[in-house]
């Protein structure tokens, strides 16, 4: 902070590049169908053996244009394992390389800049108080938020895109990001957005806590805020489970069976781990008390209350449509996303992700020319949204529905129960028209 803020921006947009760099072998490296043209994986058969150059960030992508055959190859192996009929003269509209470089150069720019944007303009404030003097006054939070942000924007850049590319979200990006959320609450209640609170006639600014509005609940401080943290971070852990219910031996048999899946699964050890170890924090916390607890209590109802919202469409929807609706890395996607922002702003994200899909689906078709895009990166797209118009959205959305006290529970579940009306008549319509 005390660098100047040429040098601060400029060494930023060097991290961007490392960061960008480091989210193409990500997306590389964690998908299920692994392309050979990552400059961190073997080469295909009969080329080379990559020079130090190939791993650069941008230019480095310049140097495989031999590559593109084997690239090609690796993606109809992908689009035809997952269902599509691939011509054998198709080819992509764009080089294999393309998008990777431009990934690195976007993130040169984009580090930098949301710097710039959260801890230098004051983008997250209302615009009335957007001065120097109250930002400065806030520049220490500024720059925990910052940082909480730009570890949520690499993990939403590499879930993005392997999505894009595989229909899935690997765990391997979700969990450790996730466990990073609940540790960054507990350590700094600035690490969640600002909105403004007025008492006495006096605005000041505060982080997005659990109760705002109306501030921290006593009720989190009683042994009973310590058992809803516990069953937040219970339901969490089993949501990542082999979660197969076994009924054709009768319901008395439906634990024994979970219980022998579990003992096959090789995740389930250390998903019991992390359960542990999370239980035992989750105490020690709550123990601790003051800003921790209050921290880690936010993070833990953002998570349940963003993994929960798209378990219950999924479900809805599934049962609706008599198919899977959505994967179920879009539930620990937005658990993770949940654990930075908080239940509000994760509620805002869900009902804005939509409205980005006629831009996503429209980019991705005249870029390679496919129709199907999976509802990840409209999450992920409607999460950055919310954090960069807070100020218009707490104001103008957050804060009215949240006015209404439990009638806004129950417009919450009509709105689910309709849709699953309405799914259900589509399902019903689309097999009488196409059967």
């Amino acid at each position: 902070m005390n660098l100047d803020l040429t040098v601060r921006l400029t060494l930023l947009g060097l991290l961007g590049l490392v960061l960008g760099s480091f989210a193409n072998w990500a997306i590389y490296r964690w998908a299920f169908f692994r392309a050979p043209v990552s400059p961190w994986l073997e080469p295909p058969k009969g080329h080379e053996q990559r020079s130090w150059v190939a791993r650069l960030p941008v230019v480095g992508w310049w140097t495989r244009a031999a590559e593109v055959d084997a690239q090609l190859d690796a993606a109809r192996a992908r689009l035809t394992l997952m269902g599509y009929e691939v011509p054998k003269d198709w080819r992509p509209r764009l080089p294999f390389w393309f998008r990777p470089m431009l990934i690195e150069l976007g993130m040169a720019f984009v580090v930098p800049w949301l710097y710039w944007f959260e801890t230098e303009a004051g983008g997250l404030l209302p615009q009335g108080i957007q001065v120097q003097a109250v930002i400065l006054q806030h520049q220490g939070w500024f720059h925990w938020l910052y940082m909480g942000h730009l570890v949520l924007l690499l993990a939403m850049v590499v879930a993005t895109f392997i999505d894009f590319d595989e229909q899935l979200i690997p765990d391997v990006i979700t969990i450790p990001v996730t466990l990073l959320a609940m540790v960054l609450g507990a350590c700094s209640l600035h690490t969640f957005l600002p909105c403004p609170v007025v008492s006495n006639g006096v605005m000041s600014i505060v982080p997005t806590t659990l109760g705002q509005p109306g501030g921290w609940s006593e009720m989190w401080q009683d042994p009973l805020g310590l058992g809803i943290g516990c069953f937040l971070w219970t339901g969490w852990c089993f949501a990542l489970s082999n979660r197969r219910i076994i009924t054709r031996q009768g319901w008395g048999k439906v634990l024994p069976f979970f219980v022998a899946i579990m003992r096959r699964d090789p995740m389930s050890k250390w998903l019991l781990l992390i359960w542990i170890v999370g239980m035992v924090f989750v105490g020690a916390i709550w123990q601790t008390g003051g800003t921790a607890w209050q921290g880690l209590a936010t993070a833990l109802m953002g998570m349940a209350i963003g993994g929960g919202t798209i378990w219950a469409v999924r479900i809805v929807a599934g049962l609706a449509m008599g198919e899977e609706a959505m994967g179920f890395g879009d539930v620990t996607l937005m658990a993770m996303v949940g654990g930075f922002v908080g239940w509000q702003a994760t509620g805002a994200a869900f009902f804005i992700a939509p409205l980005t899909s006629i831009f996503i689906v429209l980019l991705s078709f005249l870029l390679t020319g496919q129709r199907m895009t999976p509802f990840g990166p409209y999450l992920c797209a409607g999460t950055i949204v919310t954090i960069l118009y807070w100020p218009v959205i707490w104001t103008e959305a957050i804060l009215p529905a949240l006015l209404l006290g439990p009638l806004f529970l129950t417009i919450m579940l009509v709105a689910l129960l309709a849709m699953g009306i309405l799914l259900g008549i589509w399902r019903m319509i689309k097999t009488r028209l196409f059967a």
